[in-house]
């Protein structure tokens, strides 16, 4: 679970209902208000879904809700166990040679570094192992884009479908000019198109395809810490030496404190 997308977006969306109650302009009664008519919601959701999905290559459109999951998940590797992971199949190659590996590959649980060191043991030459995992990572990165693009373009459209049902809601607001009792209430449902779609588009899916964008470079730089890796197993690098490139990827903070 990414606890940084779900705290953000949970504390953004109860600060504006806690400051409008606070403030005066967002009374309990009003509050209930917004979640009392379905129409806006339909709109600005169901509205940017399909305006979205319609932008967009079918594949991403479609796994709409994969996506979803995608945004509140965080990354499965640990990259200090990947470090240790390496340097440990670097300590064995240089022992017992790169064969020796051959019987570790298939219980590496990071299908990348597991795909890198298969061609190791295999015997690939580093230029051939470098060329297949950059373009496998160029295609995961392609994909990652296409589907923060789908975010993007949610957060552009549910603005606009708010002013759209604003605009009907008005429409219906004119046609009942002669019941002035019934003016208030009308254009209230109005506007909450409005609030809807402006609402979404800046707590929910801009910052998700933010989070996102976040969780694809992090992605990258992992993949491009195991390569380092990799290469440095079928150069038959120093361990040592091997695992301080392999920190340089990790944060300062991050890092492991050396024993002793």
């Amino acid at each position: 679970m990414n606890l940084a997308t779900l705290v953000g977006i949970l504390l953004s969306f109860s600060m504006l209902m806690a400051s409008g109650y606070i403030e005066g302009g967002m009374s309990p009664h009003i509050i209930f208000f917004l979640f009392s008519h379905i129409t806006p919601f339909m709109i600005t959701v169901g509205g940017g879904i399909g305006a979205s999905i319609a932008s967009v290559p079918a594949g991403t459109g479609f796994g709409f809700h994969k996506l979803l999951i995608q945004a509140f998940t965080s990354p499965s590797h640990s990259p200090i166990k990947t470090v240790e992971e390496i340097v440990a199949m670097a300590d064995t190659a240089r022992k017992d040679g790169v064969l020796a590996l051959e019987a570790v590959v298939k219980d590496i649980h990071d299908p990348f570094l597991q795909k890198g060191m298969s061609m190791v043991v295999d015997g690939l030459d580093a230029s051939s192992i470098e060329s297949v995992l950059r373009l496998d990572t160029a295609n995961m990165q392609a994909r990652h884009h296409a589907g923060i693009d789908f975010f993007n373009k949610f957060g552009a459209y549910a603005p606009t479908m708010g002013i759209i049902g604003t605009v009907m809601g008005l429409i219906e607001v004119l046609k009942n000019l002669n019941q002035p009792e019934k003016l208030g209430g009308l254009i209230g449902v109005a506007f909450l198109a409005t609030l809807w779609g402006v609402l979404q588009a800046n707590v929910f899916w801009l910052p998700m395809a933010s989070g996102l964008i976040h969780k694809d470079h992090h992605e990258a730089e992992s993949r491009m810490m195991a390569l380092t890796g990799i290469l440095g197993i079928q150069a038959g690098e120093n361990p040592r030496v091997l695992k301080e490139k392999l920190l340089s990827y990790i944060a300062q903070g991050a890092r492991p404190k050396e024993e002793g």
